[in-house]
């Protein structure tokens, strides 16, 4: 190998270092401010009444497996496990902050890519979840609850379709309209509507319809996340480069504004924005906003760079069942680079990932170091897998 090609493998190999350690960023830095307020959702053995809190529950059959993707504002997309492996019926409880109370759940239904959600929004402290025929989480005896997924399967398809097709703007355009001309339901216009102005948004940003439709939402309106997007997330992500963040003040829609702060957090968090300077703007506005104030370390590590030299003394610090630290591991094992690869036994792409890194002919300079985060009662299968 010459000096050029040996000077673009080291390039090479520092952008993949960098980006698995980003990805770490959040397990680190929460761990290090004991004034942190910002909580995750906990499972829990019981559902005692509790100020500010939501309990999601479910009672899932023995020998049964189920899960759950929740979109929660100021977290992301989460996946919770409602898996019995005992001989008896079990009681599986979530708690949530209300703070962060989801506000719907999709699952895949097959091979055919059809998603079914769960729509969150009922008012009672705890949302009782039942096992449906399909092996899916859901509320039974919700005729209003399939008419909904009913209708987003039918604009689904166009989007399916476009992307088999590479449809253009124009053919997607009459497509979403024929949709929403065939589907005019009393029961179901407002969701028809909000479908439609959301896939809208996705493929003409910025256009007076969807914009003036967004801006009269009335609270607590179901807002409806689809694989092309949410209404909130389209409306602001076309317009988050060169808006004037002070007109955001002026927005007299309360729930309008709040959509609009869980989006921006969204967008900000996404893995390309981060330390994008043209959002720079964006930015100040969110850090100013009380939801930013209230978890502050928690936010800003999602939506900024971490410094290099303090990355490196946070992960040489962190320590293991209260003893092993990094800076330990790393003496024992001296190399130039290393890759740090988080997991755990109940993360199906983790053990993916790790059968991928074992597969690999990785560089005679890089030391693979594993790290899961599984529970001390989990040894067993811990060791099964690896």
């Amino acid at each position: 190998m010459d000096l050029v090609d040996r000077q673009k493998s080291l390039k090479l190999r520092r952008s993949i270092l960098l980006l698995l350690f980003l990805v770490t960023i959040a397990l680190i830095g929460c761990k290090q401010d004991s004034k942190e307020k910002f909580k995750d959702p906990v499972e829990v053995e019981s559902e005692k009444a509790v100020a500010d809190y939501t309990f999601l529950k479910s009672v899932i059959p023995a020998k049964t497996y189920a899960g759950l993707n929740l979109t929660l504002p100021y977290q992301g997309d989460m996946y919770f496990s409602f898996s019995n492996p005992s001989s008896s019926d079990s009681t599986i409880i979530y708690k949530f902050e209300n703070h962060f109370r989801p506000h719907v759940a999709a699952q895949f239904d097959g091979s055919d890519f059809r998603l079914d959600f769960v729509y969150l929004t009922n008012e009672s402290d705890t949302i009782n979840l039942d096992l449906m025929e399909n092996g899916n989480l859901g509320i039974k005896d919700d005729s209003l609850q399939l008419q909904i997924n009913n209708l987003i399967n039918r604009y689904m398809s166009v989007f399916w379709a476009s992307k088999k097709s590479e449809y253009d703007k124009a053919t997607i355009k009459a497509e979403i309209t024929a949709v929403r001309e065939k589907n005019k339901n009393e029961r179901l216009s407002y969701h028809n509507d909000l479908l439609f102005y959301t896939y809208l948004e996705k493929v003409d940003p910025r256009n007076t319809e969807s914009d003036f439709f967004f801006k009269q939402l009335k609270p607590n309106s179901l807002i409806i996340n689809t694989l092309f997007g949410s209404l909130p997330e389209n409306h602001l992500n076309s317009r988050i480069r060169s808006y004037n963040f002070n007109d955001y003040q002026s927005i007299e829609n309360d729930y309008c504004l709040k959509l609009y702060k869980e989006s921006m957090f969204r967008i900000l968090s996404f893995e390309d924005n981060i330390g994008d300077h043209e959002l720079d703007e964006a930015i100040a506005w969110f850090k100013s906003t009380k939801e930013f104030q209230r978890d502050s370390v928690a936010l800003k590590s999602k939506i900024e760079p971490l410094d290099a030299i303090t990355f490196k003394e946070k992960i040489q610090r962190l320590k293991f069942n209260g003893e092993q630290t990094f800076e330990n591991i790393m003496k024992a094992n001296p190399n130039e680079f290393y890759l740090i690869d988080f997991w755990a036994t109940w993360c199906a792409p983790c053990i993916e990932g790790v059968k991928l890194i074992k597969g690999m002919k990785l560089p005679y300079n890089i030391e693979v170091i594993s790290v899961s985060l599984d529970k001390d009662k989990d040894f067993k299968k811990w060791q099964d897998l690896t």
